[in-house]
């Protein structure tokens, strides 16, 4: 009994990232930089977010770039900020942010780079 609390605790102790850009978890983006986007949805105060790192974007789709949980969905925040700290986590800092074309109602662009000394 004892050691099937242990091995609970130990399984439970781990931090899980299994969050994606397309087929690319975000823990394993290699990039010194990251441009995000915030996505509104029509019927919800929700936001989801359009990642480019750099990656090839496909001719009139964004399926490779939208921030998706180990099922394949999309990723819904409460706001900007709050998708901020969520990437906070892996790293990354806030440095510019500019107006982006308001298409499929994206109204901003933000600029972000990876702390160099950050340790998973």
């Amino acid at each position: 009994m004892k050691n099937l609390f242990i091995l609970f605790l130990v399984l439970f102790s781990f931090k899980f990232y299994p969050q994606s850009v397309g087929n690319v978890r975000l823990s394993e983006i290699n990039a010194s930089f990251i441009a995000i986007e915030s996505i509104e949805s029509l019927f919800s105060v929700k936001i989801t977010l359009r990642i480019n790192y750099g990656q090839k974007i496909q001719f009139l789709s964004s399926n490779n770039e939208i921030l998706r949980d180990e099922n394949q969905q999309d990723i819904q925040f409460n706001s900007i900020i709050d998708a901020l700290n969520f990437l906070s986590a892996y790293g990354y800092e806030f440095v510019a942010i500019r107006n982006s074309p308001n298409l499929e109602n994206i109204k901003e662009c933000f600029i972000l780079k990876k702390n160099k000394d950050f340790k998973p």
